[in-house]
């Protein structure tokens, strides 16, 4: 009976531990890639967090399409963000996911100390439909990609392309009045 106790422990523990260090971490599985700019010598400054997906890097090789040579465009990793100086950039764009216990821990973080509001741009290619308690402007698209039923049920599917234009115009937007 003591064995079975203990073996019952320690299965709990182990069970434990591999679902919290699997969820807490998804960091751990994302592919980080190297920094790049595009348009060095644009007039606006826009700043891109993102992870590197397929889904992902087309929206902003579409962007750099159509912004032109006007917008600068930095992209890094998300998490890149924590040593953002927001006071830097005309624009910040996040791509980000939206994981089964919440917001990607880097955009999580950078959103919760958001000082600038109005010059940031949130994109989650996840099955979320309210982004509205960021205060900031929002996109909600699950990418091409996400071949989950639910995703599907809950967001539909959208090309890069469609996306790209929606941010187009939040950057236009924001940069109109500058």
């Amino acid at each position: 009976m003591i064995r079975v106790r203990i073996f019952q422990s320690t299965a709990m523990l182990l069970l434990f531990a591999a679902v919290f260090t699997g969820c807490a971490s998804p960091r751990a599985v994302r592919i980080e890639f190297e920094p790049y700019r595009i348009n060095q010598d644009g007039q606006f400054q826009i700043y891109i967090a993102t992870e590197d997906t397929p889904w992902k890097q087309e929206v902003v090789s579409q962007l750099a399409l159509q912004l032109g040579p006007d917008y600068s465009l930095t992209i890094e990793n998300l998490s890149s963000l924590s040593n953002l100086k927001t006071s830097e950039w005309d624009v910040i764009l996040i791509l980000s996911t939206f994981y089964a216990f919440g917001l990607q821990s880097d955009t999580e973080a950078f959103l919760s100390g958001l000082q600038e509001k109005k010059k940031t741009i949130l994109v989650v290619t996840s099955a979320i439909n309210d982004l509205g308690d960021y205060g900031i402007d929002s996109i909600t698209a699950a990418s091409v990609g996400n071949t989950k039923k639910d995703a599907f049920l809950l967001t539909p599917k959208r090309e890069p392309a469609e996306v790209s234009v929606e941010i187009l115009q939040l950057i236009r937007d924001k940069t109109q009045s500058l």
